[in-house]
């Protein structure tokens, strides 16, 4: 997943527009009080760059040793309360066969009366 995630850095790095930039500039706007999931959160910048409470969540990531709360399973299957959350970004993260899972879970803990599922993926992906 090292190797994964350095190669992802190069790659986002010379892309004309970062997604995680357009995800964060459109979060700010939000009231500070909204829970926020990153799903497939990578390094965690979205939630260094946000006044929000953001959850994040992946398969692996090296930054939770750092102190930014992440939690480690599977975004098919995770441990949050239905309706739990204001907004779910799934940033570049709709990897696998496994993807409609993924999307499936992020319904369930988004919240139904306004709640907000941003995606960002690469055209070539679909």
């Amino acid at each position: 997943f090292e190797a994964y995630l350095a190669g992802y850095s190069a790659q986002v790095s010379t892309w004309p527009l970062n997604p995680t930039d357009a995800a964060i500039e459109f979060f700010k706007r939000f009231p500070p009080h909204w829970k926020i999931a990153d799903f497939g959160c990578g390094d965690c910048r979205f939630s260094k760059e946000v006044p929000q409470n953001v959850r994040n969540v992946d398969l692996y990531s090296s930054a939770g040793a750092n102190g930014n709360n992440v939690t480690i399973c599977s975004m098919a299957q995770t441990p949050f309360t239905t309706e739990s959350f204001d907004a779910v970004v799934m940033c570049l993260s709709l990897m696998g066969t496994d993807y409609p899972l993924f999307l499936r879970e992020a319904w369930r803990v988004l919240r139904r009366d306004n709640g907000i599922l941003w995606i960002a993926e690469v055209r070539s992906r679909f």
